[in-house]
């Protein structure tokens, strides 16, 4: 039976979007989401938690809606005011997880979320298999659903003489306008090697080991666009972008979580060659999306000379390394965006 009255059915939905609105969220797992929604024609109730400034939301503005949407319930539910909120809520409920449950570092407790939504959606393969188990008693509401990414600001960036999509610098001329007759890559990409995100000890203690092999380590950087009002959310996605286009090989160093996380999804919808760690166990599900050697590369986080030579060898091949990327940009904005991820989730309201 459907949860709406004639169901989804594609109908115009009134959806509240709650997540994390601290800077650590990715663009595509908080205000994307509700930006993605709102292109799709719904109304959104927007609810960015631990963000200054933010518009105050009441619960029975929540209860007005068709669907309440809980993006990151794992980290939500740890603060009792927001979790006393959700709960008094009468409406559907889904819950989009950010996390591997088994992580390196942590194991999340599921048996204390279970009863907190009516669907679950969990990036990681094994998770969403292991919990739609008999054992849990939810078998039928747990799905999986990797990380989406939002086209409009993860893409190749436009010629600024032609406004085609050929540059991925936005103040370089592509190829084709610089005299040349083709497109501007690989010589518009300043940075041969290199990583933007989170540097926690697990990611310091790799690239410190890497070096050993590697002539020369990663360019490391991350990405906070703030003012006078505090952070700029969209525009530090944006700026995030620019910093992916500039990258020839970008090195998707090892993360906690046992999935493909959202950074691989940012990447590729920019046109930028990625390297990201395989996956092992019941794992290896994950990289089933992508084909290894066309779309991405998958390398061995333990076998570190071997990952020196591979990256050596794609620096200097400029043609192998731009096919790959290609054809990841292409799948990733084909099957891999954020509308396609809202769909999902709203085909369950049917």
């Amino acid at each position: 039976m459907s949860r709406l009255s004639g169901g989804y059915g594609g109908n115009r939905l009134k959806i509240a979007s709650i997540y994390c609105g601290t800077i650590k969220s990715s663009w595509n797992d908080s205000d994307g989401i509700g930006a993605t929604l709102n292109k799709m024609g719904h109304t959104v109730v927007d609810v960015p938690m631990w963000r200054p400034n933010a518009p105050s939301i009441s619960a029975e503005d929540l209860r007005a809606c068709d669907l309440v949407l809980g993006s990151g319930l794992e980290h939500l539910a740890k603060e009792p005011n927001v979790l006393k909120v959700w709960q008094s809520l009468k409406v559907p409920k889904f819950a989009l997880y950010h996390e591997s449950f088994f992580r390196d570092d942590v194991t999340i407790d599921f048996h204390a979320l279970k009863g907190l939504a009516e669907e679950h959606f969990f990036p990681a393969a094994q998770d969403a298999k292991m919990f739609n188990g008999a054992n849990f008693g939810v078998k039928g509401h747990c799905h999986w659903l990797p990380f989406g990414v939002d086209t409009e600001i993860f893409k190749k960036a436009e010629c600024s003489v032609c406004h085609g999509t050929s540059s991925p610098l936005e103040y370089i001329p592509c190829g084709r306008c610089r005299g040349e007759g083709a497109e501007g890559e690989p010589e518009d990409r300043d940075i041969a090697l290199g990583f933007v995100g989170s540097m926690y000890p697990k990611r310091a203690h790799y690239v410190k080991a890497l070096s050993n092999h590697l002539k020369g380590i990663p360019l490391i950087g991350s990405v906070i666009v703030e003012d006078i009002d505090g952070v700029q959310y969209r525009e530090t996605a944006e700026r995030l972008a620019t910093n992916y286009r500039r990258i020839k090989i970008f090195l998707n160093l090892p993360s906690e979580s046992r999935l493909l996380v959202s950074k691989v999804y940012e990447v590729m919808a920019c046109g930028t060659f990625l390297m990201t760690p395989g996956l092992n166990q019941d794992a290896q599900e994950n990289m089933g999306q992508f084909v290894d050697g066309r779309d991405i590369v998958f390398y061995k986080p333990s076998n570190l000379p071997y990952l020196a030579q591979m990256i050596n060898e794609f620096v200097s091949n400029d043609a192998k390394r731009d096919a790959i990327a290609a054809a990841g940009y292409k799948e990733v904005r084909e099957n891999h965006s954020l509308v396609k991820r809202m769909e999902k989730v709203l085909e369950v309201m049917k």
